[in-house]
């Protein structure tokens, strides 16, 4: 016989409280004292106690979710959601976790489907870019936050990634370089920041009549095929590069855990770095770009940054604060041992 669930009102009597101070714990935990906090979490732990989301959201007519949309999965993605949840979860806010990868198919299936949980609000880790979901999702009435959009349809959080890639373009027209190959995947796809990095890098080496000799894109396939075939895409990205352009002087990644493979083959394979080829990248999503020797230079993004921005303005919205439409995180150069 499956056991009855405890009611709020058996956690308030047991904590010795009312109902509506457990009521207030469970929609923000910061709303009542410390010591309350402590005696309606031991009531409720010993009852097995948890609040009813649909009854909530019956009530309320918002659930407290806040859905996190990912159109497609990058290696930054665990440091965004570190930053939104470190802040949303300590102001009772549960986020749900949906991902097409790149299906545009079913995007707006699942964008029904996140909608239909009543949400608070909605962060994109990306950007939407088809008219109907945006819409939809103006139509919902609910913020929403975007990572990489200079038009959000709500609210934006995140880096220039446009300036990012100008500000790495700047720096090898400065250093004299010539032969530069760039290596990324689906970099036509608007929605990734790194296709927006390169699309800055790309406009500002053409404003300086220098073009991208050698460019590797890898699709999301090839990409998959490599990686689920135990092969590294930095290591094939430089053999594409030996044998296609001897004369490179510099290769540029969008992703840096691909620049770390690449700095790897090249330490394995005796290609001193800089003389023989120079290496710079995008981002510190694995701490390890930083220990390797010679230091990477790159441009640092604070992903977790981005995140936790992204989780306190979307709650500042909800409680109909004022809030900024576009809201820029800094970055930062770095100049490593990989470039001359």
């Amino acid at each position: 016989m499956l056991k009855k669930k405890s009611t709020i009102i058996e956690v308030a009597k047991l904590a010795k409280v009312g109902t509506t101070s457990v009521s207030r714990y469970f929609h923000n935990p910061k709303s009542v004292s410390t010591s309350l906090q402590k005696r309606i979490l031991k009531a409720s732990d010993k009852l097995s106690y948890y609040p009813s989301t649909i009854a909530s959201s019956l009530a309320s007519r918002r659930t407290k979710i806040i859905p996190v949309y990912i159109p497609s999965i990058r290696y930054a993605i665990v440091h965004f959601m570190r930053g939104i949840e470190k802040v949303l979860h300590d102001s009772g806010y549960q986020t749900l976790l949906s991902t097409n990868d790149g299906n545009l198919i079913s995007e707006e299936k699942i964008i029904n489907n996140l909608l239909g949980w009543n949400p608070s609000g909605l962060i994109i880790i990306g950007k939407i870019s088809s008219r109907k979901i945006i819409k939809k999702l103006k139509d919902a009435n609910i913020p929403v936050v975007e990572t990489a959009s200079k038009k959000p349809i709500d609210l934006s959080v995140g880096i220039n990634h446009e300036a990012v890639g100008i500000k790495m373009a700047k720096f090898i027209i400065k250093k004299n370089y010539k032969h530069i190959s760039f290596v990324g995947t689906d970099l036509e796809n608007s929605e990734l920041h790194t296709s927006q990095i390169y699309s800055g890098f790309k406009n500002e080496l053409l404003k300086n009549k220098i073009k991208i000799k050698n460019l590797i894109n890898f699709s999301e396939k090839e990409k998959d095929k490599l990686y689920y075939g135990g092969k590294s895409i930095g290591s094939e990205a430089i053999k594409k590069i030996i044998k296609k352009n001897k004369k490179t002087d510099i290769a540029v990644f969008a992703d840096d855990i691909f620049a770390l493979d690449a700095h790897i083959f090249c330490k394995k394979m005796n290609i001193n770095m800089p003389k023989d080829l120079s290496l710079a990248t995008f981002g510190t999503t694995f701490t390890e770009i930083k220990e390797v020797s010679p230091t990477f230079t790159s441009i640092d993004i604070n992903f977790l940054k981005v995140g936790e921005k992204s989780g306190e303005i979307i709650l500042k919205k909800i409680h109909n604060k004022k809030v900024n439409k576009i809201n820029e995180i800094n970055h930062f150069f770095v100049e490593g041992g990989t470039t001359k």
